[in-house]
């Protein structure tokens, strides 16, 4: 079946190119839309990464105007500076005037940083370190504080306070034991305090922040994003952790994070983003493809579903198109296979006008004409041959008839009537042309033909009787139908020729005009009534009855079926005046007309 079915195998054969496009297509569409939401989401956490940045920037700005500020007031700086060089009650002792009462002695440093808290509220220690007295002095929120001695001897925290570390760090162990820090998710940021008269450091001060307060500020921003962010030191300490993870321990993927790749395993397959800030930290934001693979998975589903529809329709249209097209066909080839038996009444009803519309119509057409031309041909030949049979209605064998024929010529030889003998070899002559025609019958035969029927009656009525025949050379050779003309003399015979008259004439004449031939015959007989004229003229588009082949409506109906309208005959008459009869038929033959085959015997 599929072997045969050209429009199985088209709908196979678009279906896979159409399915195999739309494949390739959701692919395209597929990668292009997934890397597009990767890009995106990197754009969203990279934009997160750049908020923590500006955080963490806006505190060491902070702490910086913070200092100048104390740097600007100079009783502050000189308050900061005895702070930091004497001891405390010298401090006291040497600043009394300027103390502030409320519950108890508060000096001015004191009761400056204090102030901060209240305006920072993720601020969780103030630690100063005095570097002349080995001194921590620590402030917690509420105004708690807290002086604790940290020589060399007792303490790592003078080594630790030497090292020269960025201005944003991880907050020291010792430091956090020191006063009391167990919160593990913090940083600082850190400041030199230098004298302002020597310009020599004489101490640092540390401000402590609660590193929950930045993934607040995202949350607050509406700033969602995939993955998680991390701002590490350069040893590896962590100070924020969007995933709260890594608190408390040194980073296990610096290794990666240095390496700079953009793609790296940490712990799972990710996209890795590492920018390091000059304030000596680096914000890494990590995005597991685990978690873009969940974020794809709906954009794959949709599209998969999308697709399957596509290929539905796909399927389906081309599959309904084809199979009308395919019925179509089918009734086209059932039709043909029903002409082929033989059946010319039965049409095509096609309405469309597409090819196959097209195709329906040109055969419809087709069969049309094929009935023209079984009209024109096959049945003019079968009345051709019932006239040449009708003729032949004696049933008298040939050879009998010739040979009776010659016996009475020779008789009438012998006995001197030559009329007679001339008239037999006429009629001989006659039959002979009849039983035994040329082939093929031309112009110049059917002449002939009327030439010997003519002279019998010439003989017959002696100088009663006159005829002439005259056509051009060229047209001799023509072929026609048999019996053509003949019919036409008899008529006139039978009903036009006055036997009491001594001037009886026909006249045959054969010529071109417009292109086509025109035989003419011309005689002085007794005419025909007008009444008489158009029942013969009406009598042309009338179907032939039975046993009648002769005559002019034989003539004209077998001349218009074989060539169509406007050849057949033409008469004109007069009531006792004579008949003018025209036969006109084209000088070649046309379309599929083939009087070759239909003057042959």
């Amino acid at each position: 079946m599929l072997k045969h079915s050209m429009f199985l195998k088209m709908m196979i054969f678009i279906s896979g190119i159409a399915l195999l496009t739309l494949v390739t297509l959701a692919y395209v569409i597929f990668a292009a839309l997934s890397q597009s939401m990767v890009n995106e989401e990197l754009e969203r956490q990279e934009q997160a990464m750049d908020m923590v940045n500006r955080y963490m920037e806006d505190k060491v700005e902070w702490m910086q105007s913070f200092i100048q500020d104390v740097y600007r007031d100079q009783v502050l700086s000189q308050n900061l500076t005895d702070y930091l060089q004497r001891p405390y009650e010298e401090y006291l002792a040497i600043n009394l005037d300027q103390l502030l009462v409320g519950r108890g002695l508060k000096d001015q440093i004191t009761v400056v940083l204090a102030g901060l808290f209240e305006r920072h509220p993720d601020l969780e220690r103030i630690v100063v370190y005095s570097s002349d007295r080995q001194y921590l002095y620590a402030l917690a929120p509420g105004g708690s504080q807290k002086m604790l001695s940290v020589n060399a001897a007792r303490s790592f925290i003078p080594d630790v306070m030497m090292l020269d570390t960025p201005s944003v760090t991880a907050p020291n162990i010792w430091v956090k034991k020191a006063v009391g820090l167990q919160e593990t998710a913090l940083y600082a940021v850190r400041a030199a305090i230098n004298n302002p008269l020597t310009m020599q450091q004489i101490g640092q001060i540390f401000f402590y922040f609660d590193s929950r307060a930045i993934l607040e500020e995202l949350e607050t921003r509406r700033n969602s994003f995939k993955g998680y962010i991390t701002v590490l030191t350069p040893d590896g300490s962590v100070l924020f952790d969007s995933s709260g993870t890594y608190y408390g321990y040194r980073y296990p993927y610096m290794q990666q994070v240095q390496s700079l790749e953009r793609e790296a395993y940490l712990n799972e397959a990710s996209y890795l983003t590492a920018r390091t800030q000059a304030n000596g930290y680096t914000v890494v934001g990590v995005l597991p493809k685990q978690e873009l693979a969940e974020l794809i998975r709906p954009l794959r589903r949709n599209i998969a579903l999308i697709c399957l529809v596509c290929m539905a329709v796909m399927i389906m249209i081309p599959a309904l198109l084809l199979s009308n097209y395919a019925k179509r066909t089918n009734r086209i080839v059932k039709f043909l296979r029903n002409v082929e038996t033989g059946n010319l009444m039965v049409r095509l009803a096609d309405p469309h006008k597409d090819e196959l519309g097209q195709i329906a119509a040109a055969i419809n057409k087709m069969v049309e004409e094929l009935n023209r031309y079984i009209d024109r041909v096959y049945k003019v030949e079968i009345r051709q041959r019932q006239t040449e049979l009708q003729v032949l209605q004696a049933r008298i064998n040939p050879h009998f008839l010739y040979n009776t024929l010659e016996v009475i010529r020779m008789r009438a030889v012998a006995l001197g009537a030559r009329d007679v003998a001339e008239m037999t070899y006429s009629l001989a002559m006659l039959f002979r042309n009849l039983v035994h025609p040329k082939h093929p019958h031309t112009l110049k035969d059917e002449l002939e033909h009327c030439r010997l029927y003519l002279e019998l009656f010439r003989i017959r009525y002696k100088d009663k009787f006159h005829y002439s025949i005259d056509c051009e050379p060229e047209l001799r050779k023509i072929p026609v139908l048999r019996m053509l003309i003949q019919p036409v003399i008899e008529n006139y015979v039978l009903h036009g020729l006055r036997i009491e008259s001594d001037d009886n004439r026909i006249r045959i004449e054969a010529k071109r005009k417009d292109g086509d031939i025109e035989v003419t015959v011309q005689d002085n007989g007794r005419g025909m009534s007008g009444e008489k004229l158009d029942e013969i003229r009406q009598s042309f588009r009338m179907p032939e009855a039975d046993g009648q082949s002769f005559g002019l409506r034989s003539v004209h109906q077998r001349l218009a079926m074989l060539y169509g309208s406007p050849y057949g005959v033409e008469i004109d008459s007069d009531e006792g005046a004579g008949t003018r009869v025209a036969i006109r038929f084209p000088a070649e033959e046309k379309g599929d007309a083939h009087v070759s085959s239909l003057s042959r015997g």
